[in-house]
């Protein structure tokens, strides 16, 4: 059946589940006796390695040594065969034996999954894992993975967080947990930390020597040894660390003094130099889960240092750093408070902008804590030092965003020119107006880049802003309700700014914050006047940010609350829309359509002025037509139209806070059917000549 394809065999997963099942009941050791994987056939085709994937899932409570003898034992036969292959020419052959190894392996985190004999077997699997750690790089995932679990888990015994068993947890998993008491725990643990010495040594060379730690794999083992060592074992490998950073700083110190000096292009020395500190930096606080409060001290005078460092990687390492030590040790931040805020400071003007989002992690972590101070003045007052750096950091991405517009406009234009007149393509793609055309081409590539980057950093500005709002408000946290209105307020001031880049910043502040706290739906309508007020700027950045809060609020409110502000946001919303470019005027009527639906159209009639009537007649008719048009479906049983009007009738967050310029709902509300096919002709005729341009820059 398994040789069957999936059309003529569609019950294939429930078949996996039942053979699943059988394993989870019976073990894999039993499992593969009646069942064998077949590993040895004369052909490896032959093999049932359909079983693996089946065996990754469902094994749990195993025998380590079974797994070291009976699986892992295969490992070199199979090489032996790969190589076979290879040395024959049958090159597809070697590499499915080499993808069978992969898999073989794959299977290890499965079997650490409360693994029946860890204390007696754990010895001979550190042997093989140590080897293979140092000349397998493609094993390292997998390796770690299987050592975060042995250590989680029976951390979590000890704790007694596996006391509570989730229903949904399999009977062969709770059988397992079931069989690890305490003691076996302890036992365990133990046997972990007789040889956590030799592991860390081994980790922390292999981490140096890589290239990259994909996932934080290697740095999260290291933590876990750590955090199960002794004291004194994790002290000194910290130490050699830290020692070899300080180093590596000096040469790197000397070799710009140099480059200053004598103006020597030192550049791959500097780079190699760089991410080697990089490397220790990351390594020093792997270990902090074991370090003591001496070794944290050290380790934070280290990273003050590099904040002032004038290497972007170094600074966006540091505030990585301290922002994890910040996360995890509120004592710390108790500690050094007051230097901490003066240092925060004193760098803002030099810290690179790389580092931006760790430094948001930062600023965050001290909010919080001062937040939690009894003293209104001194939260109000530290709170505002930072308030405006993440506000204005909702902005990120937008200078970027600029760029590649502009960039891409400019090629589009020329395009289109070169698509008019005859020979056109042919003289644009020249000798003379090339190196314009890469200049763009470069322009935008780079804009994307950053844009990219920046998208991340406004992104978390946005989250550190909602959990500083819980911070203040969620009495669980040691916060109240005053304190959130407080907060809000502390946003809303950011209206009087001086440039459009904060006012509209610090609207879309108001508005996130709004979206996510029904309290402060009523005091965001109040703040709206004040807002509309600032459109007379005729500024598009501020226009657009007015016009996520008050989409933020027509969709948050209540029909009964929306009534009493329905003529202010008619009004507001009417009094610029002839002003407005035709862009935002869809996004008005988009709104007032929102409003009729929430209000209805008597409602929004009675507010609304004379001269704007007909505006309100076509709302109307559109909403009748969709309205027979579903009802038509509905009908005719379409069941795709009845699941794409629930998808449509579904607040998305996404929508509301994506810089996008279009909005696929603008498209719904309005006959733009027709326009929408002349701009995809218009694509399709330069989407060829695109190509061939960007065949001709890249060459």
């Amino acid at each position: 059946m398994e040789k069957l394809s999936d059309e003529d065999y569609p019950f294939r997963k429930q078949l996996h589940e039942c053979i699943g099942s059988a394993l989870g009941k019976m073990g894999p050791e039993t499992f593969l006796s009646i069942l064998p994987l077949n590993l040895k056939a004369g052909n490896l085709s032959e093999a049932n390695v359909w079983l693996l994937p089946i065996l990754k899932q469902y094994t749990v409570g195993a025998r380590l040594r079974f797994y070291i003898e009976a699986l892992l034992g295969m490992v070199g036969y199979i090489k032996q065969e790969s190589r076979k292959f290879e040395l024959e020419g049958r090159k597809f052959s070697s590499r499915s034996a080499d993808a069978l190894v992969y898999s073989l392996w794959s299977l290890l985190p499965s079997f650490c999954n409360y693994p029946s004999d860890t204390a007696e077997c754990y010895k001979d699997l550190e042997k093989v894992l140590c080897n293979a750690l140092s000349e397998e790089p493609a094993l390292r995932g997998i390796i770690c993975s299987s050592f975060q679990i042995l250590i989680h888990q029976n951390k979590l015994i000890l704790e007694g967080g596996a006391d509570v068993v989730a229903d949904e947890v399999s009977i062969s998993t709770k059988r397992a947990v079931a069989c690890y008491t305490e003691k076996v725990a302890s036992d365990n643990l133990s046997v972990f930390r007789s040889s956590s010495c030799r592991m860390l040594s081994v980790l922390s060379k292999v981490f140096k020597e890589s290239a990259i730690d994909s996932g934080g794999s290697l740095q999260t083992t290291i933590g876990q040894f750590a955090s199960i060592s002794e004291k004194a074992v994790v002290t000194k490998i910290f130490t050699s660390t830290m020692v070899e950073l300080l180093k590596f700083t000096q040469r790197a110190s000397k070799v710009e003094n140099i480059q200053n000096s004598m103006q020597i292009d030192s550049s791959s020395d500097e780079t190699s130099l760089s991410l080697a500190r990089a490397r220790l930096i990351d390594l020093a606080a792997s270990f902090l889960p074991g370090l003591g409060v001496q070794e944290i001290d050290v380790l934070f005078t280290a990273v003050v240092r590099a904040l002032t460092d004038v290497d972007g990687l170094i600074q966006k390492k540091a505030y990585k750093v301290l922002s994890v030590m910040l996360k995890n040790s509120d004592s710390l931040i108790s500690r050094k408070l007051e230097e901490l805020l003066k240092l925060m400071i004193e760098v803002l003007l030099s810290f690179h902008f790389s580092a931006k989002c760790h430094r948001l992690d930062c600023l965050y972590c001290l909010i919080v804590h001062v937040s939690k101070d009894d003293s209104e003045e001194r939260r109000c007052e530290i709170i505002g030092s930072f308030l405006t750096e993440i506000i204005l950091a909702l902005k990120e991405a937008a200078l970027e965003r600029l760029l590649i517009n502009f960039s891409v406009g400019v090629l589009f234009s020329l395009l289109k020119v070169a698509a008019l007149i005859p020979c056109g393509f042919e003289i644009l793609v020249s000798t003379s107006v090339t190196p314009l055309l890469s200049q763009l081409y470069i322009l935008i590539l780079i804009g994307n880049h950053s844009s990219q980057a920046n998208k991340k950093t406004r992104n978390r500005a946005y989250e550190i802003l909602v959990q500083i709002g819980h911070s203040c408000g969620d009495e669980r946290m040691g916060g109240k309700k005053e304190n959130l209105l407080q907060f809000f307020n502390m946003v809303a001031g950011g209206l009087a700014g001086e440039t459009p880049h904060m006012i509209s910043a610090a609207v879309k502040g108001l508005a996130r914050l709004a979206y996510e706290f029904s309290d402060l739906i009523s005091t965001a309508f109040s703040v709206l006047p004040s807002t509309f007020l600032l459109l007379q700027r005729k500024n598009r950045e501020i226009i657009k940010a007015n016009l996520w809060l008050v989409k933020v609020l027509v969709a948050k409110s209540q029909a009964e609350s929306l009534q009493s502000h329905l003529r202010s946001l008619v009004e507001g919303l009417l009094k610029w829309q002839d002003d407005t470019k035709n862009h935002f005027k869809a996004k008005v009527k988009h709104l007032l359509e929102m409003l009729v639906k929430k209000c209805g159209i008597d409602a929004v009639k009675a507010v609304m002025p004379e001269e704007h009537m007909k505006l309100l007649t076509n709302i109307r008719t559109i909403k009748e037509r969709r309205e027979r048009k579903v009802a038509a479906n509905s009908e005719t049983g379409s069941y795709h139209s009845k699941a794409t009007t629930s998808r449509l009738s579904k607040w998305n967050h996404t929508k509301i806070f994506s810089d996008s310029e279009e909005e696929t709902s603008d498209a719904e509300y309005m006959d733009v059917e027709m326009a929408s096919g002349r701009r995809s002709m218009l694509s399709s005729s330069l989407k060829s000549k695109a190509t061939s341009l960007r065949s001709v820059l890249e060459t």
